[in-house]
């Protein structure tokens, strides 16, 4: 396994997400592919700041309005004494696109030409597929047959007429007493 640094150039893993990522919210496939670096260490996961140029156009350009309308609604927010005492690093406003992602799925860039050097595991990279994603419900529907249900059961929901015969049945003790 290759060993990370903070600071490192990398690149994450394409493959199919499974049910355990999203369970773990630790992978999706729109991960695959990006470009940044490795701003901490975490264990078995590693935060990576997105290159914001390695972004698919249209994410792209969500970001950047994102950062602008934040940008706008920051300065609003100054009165017109502490806008003059910028300097200009503290106008220079950057919104950073960082993603928690697990190390089985970083590959190492070599300095220079941003191309990987290899695999940080033996998993086998699958390139993803053409094919439409699943919808979310039903990739969720899937992880919880195979899984079962992680956070708790939902209760029944009560009828119309169950709430009625509760009402009545209260009223007649209440009118009994």
């Amino acid at each position: 396994m290759t060993k990370f640094k903070i600071g490192d150039s990398v690149q994450i893993a394409t493959r199919e997400q499974t049910s355990e990522d999203i369970r773990l919210a630790r992978y999706y496939n729109y991960f695959g592919g990006l470009v940044g670096t490795i701003m901490k260490l975490y264990g078995q996961e590693a935060a990576i700041q997105i290159d914001t140029d390695s972004l698919e156009p249209d994410f792209r350009e969500r970001h950047q309005a994102s950062e602008k309308r934040m940008h706008e609604r920051w300065l609003n927010n100054l009165s017109e004494e502490a806008k003059t005492r910028l300097t200009p690093e503290e106008m220079d406003f950057h919104l950073d696109y960082t993603l928690l992602v697990s190390m089985d799925d970083i590959l190492l860039l070599k300095e220079g030409d941003g191309k990987a050097v290899k695999p940080v595991s033996k998993k086998k990279e699958v390139e993803a597929k053409t094919a439409e994603p699943k919808p979310m419900a039903v990739a969720q529907a899937e992880a919880i047959e195979e899984n079962g249900p992680q956070l708790f059961e939902v209760p029944e929901r009560k009828t119309m007429a169950d709430l009625e015969r509760a009402e009545e049945e209260m009223l007649r003790t209440k009118t009994s007493q």
